[in-house]
C-alpha cells in the first residue's frame, strides 16, 4: 500500500512541475512578443500644452542722455570775458555760465540814452513856448546831422572794402602756404627716394658679389672634378676652364661694383640723410606757416567784420540823430500837433533802440535755461571761440536711452510700449518707456552696417546715481505680451504645404497621432500662442520628422 501511494504522488507532482514550466514559457513568449511590437512603435518627443505668460521681445543698445539739452552755440565773433561753471557742475535755470564782450553794444547804449534824453528835451521844448533863434539852432543842428550821416556812411563803405580786401589778401596768403606745403612735402618724399635708392643700391652690390661668389664655387668645383677625369687640352677640360675663368672674372666685377657702390654710399649717405632731415624740417615749417595763415585768416575776418558791424551801427545811430534833428528843426513848418507826434515817433524809435541794445547786452550773459548739468564747455576766457565752439547744460529731469533700431525691429515698436532696461556694468534692472520714435530710417554714413536705422527715445522712470549720461544701455523692449496664454513649443508647430495653415500632431492617451489643424497668436524664440484647436495638458510631438502621420501609434522617447 505504502508503495502504490509513492508512485501516486511521485506523479502527480511531475504534473505540477510540468505545468509551471509551461505557463513560465507562455509568460516569456508573450513578454518577447510585446518587445517586439513595441520595438516596432516610434519613439518622439513629447512637449506640454500649457498655460502662463507669453511675452516677445526685442533688446538694442544705446546711449543715455537726457531728455532736454541747453546748447548755446559760441560766435566766433564775440570775444569771451569770462566763464563762470566748469564741465560737471550743478547749475539752476538762470545761472550766468559766461560772460561775453558787450562794449561795443554798450557804448551805443550809452549814445543812444543821450539820443532819448535829448529827444525828451525836444518835447518838453515842443509843448512849452518856443523861440526863433532856438529854430536856428536846431537848422545847424540839422545841417551838422546830415554831414555826420555822410561821414558814417563814407565810413561804412570802406569798412567794407577793406573787409573785402583783407579777406583776399588772406586767401592769397593761404594759398601760398598751402602751395608751399605741397613742394615741401614733395621734396621731402625727392630727398627718402633718394636714401632709399642709395641703400638699395649698396645691397644689390652686395647680392651681386654673393651671386657671384656662388657661381665661382659651383665652376671651380666641377673644374676639380673635370681635371680629375679629363686630360688637359680636352673639350671637356677646355669647357670646364672657359667656365671657371668666367665665374672669376664675373666674381672679380662684381666685388668691384661692390667697392664702388660702397663708396657711392659712404660719400652720399649722410648728405641724403641730411636732406631727408632738412625735407623734413621744411615740412614742419610749411604747416607751421600754414597754420599761421589760417589763423592770421580768422583774426584778420573777425576784426574787419567788426569794424563793418561798428560802421554799419554808426549809421544807423547817425540817421537816428539827423531823424531827430529834422524832427526838432520840421516844427516851423507844420503845427503843434504834427511837431508833436512826430517827436513822440522818434522818443518811440529810440526807445525801441535802447531796449534792443539792452537785450544784446544781457545776451552777452550766457544764461542756462534748465536745471541741469554741465556736459561741455568750450569757452575760453579771453579768447574768441572757434567755429562750432558749444556750451552744453543736460537736463536732469529725465533721463532716456537713445538707440537705434533696424527697420525690422522698429515696425513692431509703438509708443508707450515698456521696456527693462540693463546699464553696462550695473547689476540693476531699471523700467523704462518708449516715448519717441524718429519719422524718418537714415542709413549710416559711417558704419559699414548699411540697414536703415530708426532713431528711438526710451525714458528711465526710475533711475538712480549709477544713470550718468553718456554711458550705454541694454533696452528690452516688449513688443506683447500676454499673462494667460495657451502655448505649446516653437518646434511642435508645422507649416502645411500648399494651404499654409499651422497644426500640431497630438498624441491622444491611447498614443495615437492626431493632426489637429491650430491658429497661432504671439510667436516668440521659443513658445507660440494657440487661439484654437489645443486645450491646456494636452502632449504634442516636438518637432516631428516625415516619419509622423496621422493615425500612427507612438511611444515616448
Amino acid at each position: 500500500m505504502a508503495n502504490i501511494l509513492k508512485t501516486v504522488f511521485k506523479s502527480k507532482r511531475s504534473k505540477i512541475v510540468a505545468a509551471v514550466v509551461a505557463v513560465a514559457v507562455v509568460a516569456v513568449g508573450a513578454m518577447l512578443y510585446i518587445r517586439a511590437q513595441n520595438a516596432k512603435i516610434l519613439a518622439v518627443t513629447l512637449t506640454n500644452v500649457t498655460k502662463g505668460e507669453l511675452m516677445k521681445s526685442v533688446t538694442i543698445t544705446g546711449d543715455i542722455k537726457t531728455s532736454t539739452d541747453n546748447v548755446i552755440s559760441l560766435s566766433p565773433a564775440a570775444k569771451v570775458v569770462s566763464v563762470n561753471a566748469s564741465s560737471g557742475q550743478s547749475v539752476k535755470k538762470g545761472d550766468i555760465l559766461a560772460v561775453l564782450d558787450t562794449t561795443d553794444y554798450q557804448s551805443q547804449l550809452k549814445q543812444a540814452q543821450i539820443n532819448l534824453s535829448a529827444a525828451k528835451s525836444t518835447l518838453a521844448y515842443m509843448t512849452g513856448a518856443s523861440s526863433k533863434a532856438d529854430r536856428t539852432s536846431t537848422q545847424n543842428a540839422v545841417s551838422q546831422a546830415e554831414i555826420a550821416l555822410e561821414n558814417a556812411e563814407s565810413n561804412y563803405d570802406a569798412a567794407e572794402r577793406n573787409l573785402e580786401s583783407i579777406q583776399q589778401v588772406d586767401e592769397n596768403a593761404i594759398s601760398q602756404a598751402e602751395i608751399a606745403l605741397d613742394n615741401a612735402e614733395a621734396n621731402y618724399r625727392a630727398a627718402k627716394k633718394n636714401l632709399d635708392n642709395l641703400e638699395g643700391q649698396l645691397s644689390d652690390a652686395n647680392n651681386a658679389v654673393i651671386n657671384a661668389q656662388n657661381a665661382y664655387n659651383i665652376a671651380k668645383t666641377n673644374f676639380d672634378t673635370v681635371k680629375l677625369s679629363y686630360a688637359e687640352g680636352t673639350p671637356q677640360y677646355i669647357a670646364a676652364e672657359e667656365t671657371f675663368n668666367d665665374a672669376a672674372s664675373a666674381l672679380t666685377a662684381a666685388q668691384t661694383a661692390k667697392v664702388a657702390a660702397q663708396t657711392a654710399y659712404d660719400s652720399g649717405i649722410v648728405a641724403a640723410r641730411q636732406a631727408v632731415t632738412n625735407a623734413e624740417n621744411a615740412v614742419r615749417s610749411a604747416e607751421i606757416t600754414l597754420d599761421n595763415a589760417q589763423a592770421k585768416a580768422d583774426s584778420d575776418y573777425s576784426a574787419a567784420e567788426k569794424a563793418v558791424s561798428d560802421a554799419e551801427n554808426a549809421v544807423r545811430s547817425a540817421e537816428i540823430a539827423l531823424s531827430n534833428a529834422r524832427n526838432t528843426a520840421s516844427f516851423t513848418a507844420s503845427s503843434d500837433s504834427e511837431k508833436i507826434a512826430n517827436q513822440k515817433a522818434q522818443i518811440s524809435l529810440l526807445s525801441a533802440q535802447i531796449d534792443s541794445l539792452n537785450s544784446k547786452v544781457e545776451q552777452g550773459n550766457l544764461r542756462a535755461n534748465i536745471d541741469g548739468t554741465v556736459t561741455k564747455i568750450d569757452a575760453v576766457a579771453g579768447q574768441y571761440p572757434s567755429t562750432g565752439d558749444q556750451i552744453v547744460v543736460s537736463g536732469t529731469a529725465q533721463y532716456v536711452v537713445e538707440l537705434q533700431a533696424s527697420q525690422y525691429d522698429s515696425v513692431n515698436i509703438k509708443l508707450g510700449q515698456k521696456a527693462s532696461i540693463t546699464v553696462h556694468g550695473v547689476n540693476k534692472q531699471y523700467e523704462g518707456t518708449v516715448i519717441e520714435m524718429g519719422q524718418l530710417a537714415e542709413k549710416s554714413l559711417t558704419s559699414t552696417d548699411t540697414d536703415p536705422k530708426v532713431n528711438i527715445k526710451i525714458s528711465i522712470t526710475n533711475p538712480d546715481a549709477n544713470v550718468v549720461v553718456g554711458y550705454q544701455a541694454d533696452a528690452d523692449i516688449i513688443l506683447n505680451e500676454k499673462k494667460d496664454a495657451l502655448q505649446v513649443s516653437f518646434e511642435a508647430i508645422q507649416t502645411e504645404a500648399g494651404t499654409g495653415k499651422k497644426y500640431v500632431y497630438v498624441v491622444d492617451s491611447g498614443n495615437i497621432v492626431r493632426k489637429t489643424y491650430v491658429e497661432t497668436g504671439i510667436e516668440t524664440d521659443y513658445n507660440v500662442e494657440v487661439l484654437s484647436g489645443l486645450t491646456e495638458g494636452q502632449k504634442c510631438i516636438s518637432n516631428p520628422d516625415k516619419s509622423i502621420k496621422d493615425g500612427i501609434k507612438v511611444r515616448a522617447s
